[in-house]
């Protein structure tokens, strides 16, 4: 089962989506994870196998954070980041998120598409 941790910068109503959908997911700030550096979000997914789901474009940044390293990043690049916007892009992707598309891989998704970097460049 994919597992899934929600950056605090994005909605907590993407938590109780991904559930629905059976997926594992919490959010960073239900583990106090709220304010902390970038490595540090980092690191606990790393530890819980969980991949990242986040609006921040430094996790994009693949010298950083190399995908193979994670169990996926998902980086939103949306025009508007509103909770619906951030809904809507998900629902689209739901269908298609598996841990084979997701693990060792960044995707950055916006309203139209879904570039993936990592195992398969």
């Amino acid at each position: 089962m994919l597992r899934l941790k929600v950056d605090e910068n994005l909605p907590i109503e993407l938590v109780g989506l991904l559930r629905g959908a059976g997926f594992e997911a919490c959010h960073a700030l239900d583990q106090q994870l709220g304010g902390q550096p970038d490595h540090v979000l980092a690191e606990a997914c790393r530890a819980e196998l969980r991949a990242i789901v986040t609006l921040d474009l430094d996790f994009a940044d693949l010298r950083a954070f190399p995908p193979d390293r994670f169990r996926g990043i998902l980086v939103l690049r949306l025009r508007s980041q509103d909770t619906e916007s951030v809904l809507s892009a998900f629902r689209k992707l739901l269908p298609s998120l598996t841990e084979e598309t997701v693990v060792g891989k960044l995707l950055v998704i916006s309203e139209s598409s879904v570039r993936v970097r990592g195992r398969s460049d």
